[in-house]
């Protein structure tokens, strides 16, 4: 499918924004980016720009659920009962929205079915988690930084975690996730036959630079093991 210049933003499940690759080819790697709490989808959209590909189409969807406040507090992806706790009748229904999210992108935007990577931040690592071990569609890759493993998704089944590549990143000094959540993504999805990739930052509750290095070089070697097709008879 090709979607016409410039690409706004099609019909979807979840407002999102997106940042276009500028190589012509005739499907693109998709790279979706989940922020956290009390953000929104234009939080994480620089990471586009930081990752200097220009095969990749990204794309960041906003949480479902507007925070209080008198100016606006960001969105989340579902209420919490504790750390590890998601309270279910939000966290359900935002991970079935997600799901029907991917679809649509998957469908609407000329993109490689086989070269979708997940990307999130704290709740937005959780969510990817989430899909990755619930949803069968196979999936590239997933980043998932700062989360952690809510206890029934570390029991689910369904999803397509045999050697799927997930980088896991977390900081040291990160009072409101501990270390240790990023100890148990990193244990439990290995025990599940995942091909993890695990680091420490001396960080608190963000994305160190040095890490970014590291996601970096994670992802393009994945991107580059499979170049998309190029275009034919077009200019």
């Amino acid at each position: 499918m090709t979607v016409p210049e410039p690409w706004d933003p099609i019909p979807a499940p979840l407002e999102h924004v997106i940042a276009p690759p500028s190589r012509v080819a005739e499907t693109y790697a998709l790279l979706v980016l989940l922020h956290g709490r009390g953000a929104d989808a234009h939080d994480l959209l620089p990471l586009a720009h930081e990752l200097g590909r220009d095969d990749l189409l990204v794309v960041s969807p906003q949480a479902p659920y507007a925070l209080p406040g008198p100016f606006g507090m960001g969105y989340a992806w579902y209420d919490m009962r504790d750390l590890d706790d998601p309270e279910p009748t939000t966290f359900e229904p935002s991970l079935a929205r997600l799901r029907e999210f991917l679809d649509a992108v998957v469908a609407g935007y000329p993109v490689d079915p086989e070269r979708v990577f997940l990307l999130g931040f704290s709740q937005g690592a959780v969510m990817s988690l989430a899909t990755a071990s619930t949803d069968p569609r196979p999936l590239a890759g997933v980043v998932a930084l700062s989360g952690y493993l809510p206890g029934a998704v570390s029991h689910a089944e369904g999803g397509c975690l045999d050697d799927l590549p997930i980088f896991v990143g977390h900081g040291t000094a990160d009072s409101l996730i501990p270390v240790t959540e990023g100890h148990n993504v990193r244990d439990v999805l290995t025990a599940k036959g995942a091909d993890v990739t695990y680091r420490e930052y001396s960080v608190a509750h963000r994305i160190a630079p040095n890490e970014l290095d590291d996601i970096r070089g994670w992802l393009g070697a994945r991107l580059n093991a499979a170049e998309p097709r190029q275009p034919s008879g077009r200019d």
